[in-house]
């Protein structure tokens, strides 16, 4: 049996180990800092940093999806959250006007109604 008795990797071989961790580690931070929260879960009047909106399609039909962002103590907070079906009638032209702007979204808590009321500024 012939071979590399101290069984060490080709430097290339590492410095490609060595890349692949760096992507996995990257992309592993990006999953777990965006994580959903429903609507009423978020602080009333807080604002929060507006970083993507996106349109996805789900079994009860098209919904927006909205990246945000607010500075805690001593991080970032990231999370998505489900808009209510009414802004699923948004135009692409809004939806990226949204996206390229550095608007707040604030959730103002609920009407009389029910109805979750959200403010941009």
């Amino acid at each position: 049996m012939g071979g590399n008795k101290d069984n060490k990797q080709p430097e290339s071989e590492n410095k490609n180990r060595s890349f692949l961790d760096r992507i996995k580690d990257t992309t592993a931070a990006k999953v777990l800092d965006y994580k959903y929260k429903k609507l009423n879960e978020l602080t009333v009047n807080q604002k929060y940093l507006i970083t993507d909106i996106t349109k996805v399609t789900t079994k009860y039909g098209d919904k927006l999806v909205i990246h945000l962002q607010y500075q805690g103590l001593n991080n970032a907070h990231n999370f998505r959250t489900y808009l209510p079906d009414r802004y699923s009638r948004l135009s692409n032209e809004d939806i990226e006007d949204l996206r390229s702007s550095d608007f707040n979204f604030i959730y103002k808590g609920k009407d009389e109604l029910g109805h979750h009321v959200i403010d941009f500024e």
